[in-house]
């Protein structure tokens, strides 16, 4: 009996750095301007709402992110993985709100388009997370 091990891809560790910071930065910034562009109820007016906006998304991300999905990691497997969608919506429209009492121009009119807005930006921020990180072990960036 033979057996083969096949090795697609390095396992590529997200390890708190500068430089992988910049890369999810970069990739949700770059999600929420394609969502605001593509999604009718996902707006934002000008640059430095997109950027502060950005930087919010960010700070949810870290602190209320990991939280919500102890809470609802029954809902996550139930739901195989889809719950994770919902909460990335929530998540989005709670920067919809610091953002608006902060005096941003971001906003998202609704739960739809928070869930597609949050579907775009994962897309793609995976997109570039998988783009740079490649890059980065390749030492070509």
């Amino acid at each position: 009996m033979n057996f083969r091990i096949y090795r697609f891809e390095e396992n590529i560790e997200e390890k708190p750095s500068l430089k992988n910071f910049l890369i999810n930065y970069m990739g949700n910034f770059f999600g929420l301007a394609i969502a605001s562009l593509l999604i009718t109820g996902v707006s934002v007016d000008d640059l430095p709402s997109l950027v502060a906006a950005t930087a919010i998304f960010a700070i949810i991300h870290t602190f209320i992110k990991p939280f919500a999905y102890l809470v609802s990691c029954c809902l996550i497997a139930v739901t195989f993985g889809f719950f994770i969608f919902v909460i990335n919506a929530l998540l989005l429209i709670m920067t919809s709100k610091i953002s608006t009492s902060l005096g941003l121009t971001f906003n998202v009119e609704n739960f739809i388009s928070a869930f597609l807005g949050a579907l775009i930006i994962t897309v793609i921020s995976s997109i570039n997370r998988y783009i740079f990180r490649k890059r980065i072990n390749k030492k070509t960036f």
